[in-house]
């Protein structure tokens, strides 16, 4: 409800929601061209539409106001505020459209796929200043105040690939070798940001591209018995460079698309009463792209994004799952991880320039843990069940130097519940009672790391609470 003081009333839920419209279009056909010979076509469209409205402290939109007029040259355009800049009517519209085709040939043990995916990505963001009217609290449309963000991308992928397969020694044996390329191209028009349009500088940053068109992949799987598989991956993989490197305050026509190899290598296990899976993997990580603040460049001053350095990774993860008799289930999970930057790398000073050397190499990752364990054991019964389980978490460093962390540990949890037997008084009911952190455990469950030397901003675990359901179908 609105009170009168905009300074509390800018987190009203009123101001704060979204609308959505959605909508997704495909048709998918499958011609057989000759024996052995398929076609696959996937052609689709999807648009969305949606409103977005929020609020912020007035004093945040007469910053807003003040920098527009204050700009270089100032804008003489804009709407002085009542005193309630408070609401933002927005949009954001989201259109693709493309396809995929398959092309794909088997003769015998070999079978060869030739496919592509093509698609135009167009993305809308409108995000204005709106007055607000003081006595009703209601939204003034027009004019509006000043345009924070009014920009969009578009978007074109190319993508295409090449994959044969082979099943050898009665089957048991899978081998598939391939190679796939990506082509991007982005452009952005228009105010990416409201640094933008405090100076009247409408962007135009055409064709930046990222293409790679050899990324070799191979596969292959051996099953050594009806219940035992091993496998082996490996795969380069491209990515574009985000909307966001193009929208930043700072663009740097430089950036570079990130990369990356990987390795996994492993064997599963299904038997009639028991599963799991061991694997190792290893990943390497090049052309990080980062955010960065301080930046300088053609009068503008604000973040920027570069590529920093890379990750390398590796690691293995463990599995078993065994249902002793009926009812019974046991599981557990344990995962190693060994993730570390590869190179330092530099942020900007005070002059906007990249003097300031950051020493990462070899450093762990902030926020993630060398050990992920987890364990339960589960009874189903009748009408009756329960179950128990638990959770470890290893020690996670909260910034890029390793100087700060946050120690590791353990939650267990509890829960029992109860239904009623079909055609007894209540068989339609259920009860549950569930205990959450058993034990009240003191523990940090999610980190905003620090880039550089600072604790990072950490949020505390929820303490022990317990639930009590009860349901029932009428």
């Amino acid at each position: 409800m609105i009170t009168g003081d905009p300074s509390v009333d800018n987190v009203w839920v009123g101001y704060w929601r979204n609308d959505f419209n959605t909508r997704v279009h495909m048709l998918h056909g499958k011609f057989a061209l000759a024996e052995g010979l398929d076609l696959e076509v996937t052609p689709y469209y999807h648009h969305n539409f949606s409103r977005i409205f929020w609020g912020l402290p007035p004093e945040t939109g007469w910053t807003g106001y003040n920098n527009a007029i204050a700009g270089t040259p100032g804008r003489t355009d804009v709407t002085e505020p009542n005193g309630l800049p408070v609401q933002r009517d927005g949009r954001r519209t989201l259109e693709r459209k493309g396809m995929t085709t398959n092309l794909r040939w088997q003769s015998g043990i070999n079978t060869v796929e030739v496919g592509g995916w093509i698609e135009q990505h167009n993305y809308d963001l409108y995000q204005p200043l709106n007055n607000t009217d003081p006595a009703t609290g209601e939204m003034i449309r027009f004019p509006v105040i000043i345009i924070e963000t009014d920009y969009m991308v578009k978007t074109d992928v190319v993508s295409a690939y090449i994959k044969d397969s082979l099943s050898l020694f009665n089957d048991r044996l899978t081998v598939q070798a391939g190679i796939k390329g990506l082509g991007t191209k982005r452009r952005l028009t228009g105010y990416a940001n409201p640094q933008d349009y405090y100076i009247s500088v409408r962007r135009d940053e055409t064709n930046k591209e990222g293409k790679d068109w050899f990324q070799p992949q191979f596969g292959m799987t051996f099953d050594f018995t009806p219940a035992i598989q091993g496998f082996f991956n490996y795969a380069e993989n491209f990515g574009s460079i985000p909307s966001a490197g193009l929208a930043s305050v700072v663009y740097n026509p430089d950036l570079k698309p990130e990369s990356s190899r990987n390795t996994d290598v492993g064997v599963r296990i299904d038997g009639s009463n028991w599963s799991g899976f061991l694997s190792g993997f290893h990943v390497k990580y090049k052309d990080r792209i980062l955010s960065f603040s301080g930046a300088s460049r053609g009068g503008l001053s604000g973040a920027t994004y570069l590529n920093a350095n890379g990750v390398e990774t590796r690691g293995a993860e463990l599995m078993g799952e065994y249902r002793p008799a009926p009812g019974w289930r046991l599981f557990s999970s344990l995962s190693y991880v060994d993730a570390r930057f590869v190179d330092d790398y530099y942020e900007f000073d005070s002059n906007g320039e990249l003097t300031v050397l950051r020493r990462v190499d070899g450093n762990t990752l902030p926020d993630q843990p060398e050990l992920i364990g987890s364990a339960s054991v589960n009874w189903t019964g009748a009408n009756w069940s329960w179950s128990l389980d638990g959770q470890y978490m290893d020690e996670r460093f909260t910034n890029g130097a390793n100087t700060s962390s946050v120690k590791d540990y353990a939650l267990m949890n509890a829960s029992v519940s109860y239904q009623g037997l079909p055609g007894s008084n209540l068989g339609a009911a259920r009860f549950q009672l569930a205990v959450y952190n058993l034990f009240d455990e003191k523990y940090v469950s999610s980190i905003s790391p620090n880039s550089t030397t600072g604790a990072g901003t950490r949020k505390r675990g929820y303490p022990r609470a317990t639930y009590f359901n009860v349901s029932y179908d009428f």
